[in-house]
């Protein structure tokens, strides 16, 4: 039975989940602990009323009295070993470090695990290593970091943070999407477009090839080309213009149209097809061309 005699002096800060393993661990039964009505110094309440009430939060401390100097000793350990945790985990710059180490490694889940611990503490790190994680997420042709990858770049999006995102990982990553058959996050081409990070026809166009073999990436294939065949029509982009050039080479041409159209053709999209015929005399394309 625990009594007040065994009790010597010295305070030691506690969390409540904490304090009763330690309790059984030194010898001391739960029930007699409970039944006994140990009072704490800081609440003058009983341990048992006072680690009830605390469920519902963990880290609410409590100050008892220490039993022994082997207990005070594990107070102490414990105290310095989850002070040095919380200390670590505030450092951003650390965990951006630890991030970029990861992705050097190969090591994707613990890039991930500090990505998403970075977040929950200052939000994005910073671009170098967003822009890092995306490129070698594509690299990696895993339909796991790929749909994380995505779901980073639609977070961005979403938070404003477009700044962050560059161009070339954002092609890596819609064409891994689309080599993995997921037609619709690679879709995520127009984001380079609505940010004005102009793709060059060559590289979109391959991004299309793995789109339209299925029936709704044709679909969006054929989607994409007449929005951004729109963008020229009507001589809307001057080419005399050098600020244009990065437009200018974005421009669909003739094997970017034909990938559309035999995808068009392949599931059907027959609608489509004529959409994307209709509107090639708009934007300078002879038709003859497309045979």
């Amino acid at each position: 039975m625990l009594s007040l005699r065994n009790l010597r002096h010295g305070i030691t800060a506690v969390s409540p989940t904490v304090f009763l393993p330690l309790l059984v661990n030194n010898g001391y039964n739960a029930t007699q602990i409970f039944r006994h009505q140990i009072r704490v110094s800081s609440s003058h309440r009983p341990v048992c009323e006072f680690i009830n009430s605390s469920l519902i939060n963990l880290y609410l401390p409590i100050v008892i009295l220490g039993m022994s100097d082997g207990f005070s000793r594990q107070m102490h350990s414990l105290s310095t070993f989850g002070g040095a945790i919380l200390v670590q985990a505030r450092d951003p710059a650390k965990l951006s470090m630890e991030i970029e180490n990861a992705i050097d490694d190969n090591r994707f889940n613990d890039a991930w695990k500090l990505f998403e611990q970075h977040m929950h503490m200052e939000g994005f790190p910073r671009k170098s290593i967003v822009n890092k994680l995306l490129a070698r997420f594509a690299e990696s042709i895993d339909v796991q970091w790929l749909e994380k990858a995505y779901g980073l770049v639609e977070q961005a999006v979403e938070e404003s943070k477009q700044n962050l995102l560059e161009k070339e990982p954002l092609i890596y990553l819609s064409f891994g999407l689309a080599k993995c058959g997921l037609s619709v996050p690679a879709s995520t081409i127009r984001r380079l477009i609505e940010m004005e990070l102009y793709p060059p026809v060559t590289a979109w166009s391959a991004i299309l090839a793995h789109m339209s073999q299925t029936a709704p990436g044709a679909y969006l294939t054929a989607e994409l080309i007449l929005e951004i065949g729109y963008l020229f029509q009507g001589g809307r982009v001057d080419p005399r213009k050098k600020s244009n050039a990065p437009l200018i080479a974005m421009k669909p041409n003739t094997t970017s149209v034909n990938i559309a159209l035999a995808g068009c053709l392949l599931f059907g999209k027959t609608r489509k097809a004529e959409q994307l015929l209709d509107m090639m005399p708009h934007i300078i394309l002879k038709s003859m061309q497309l045979c």
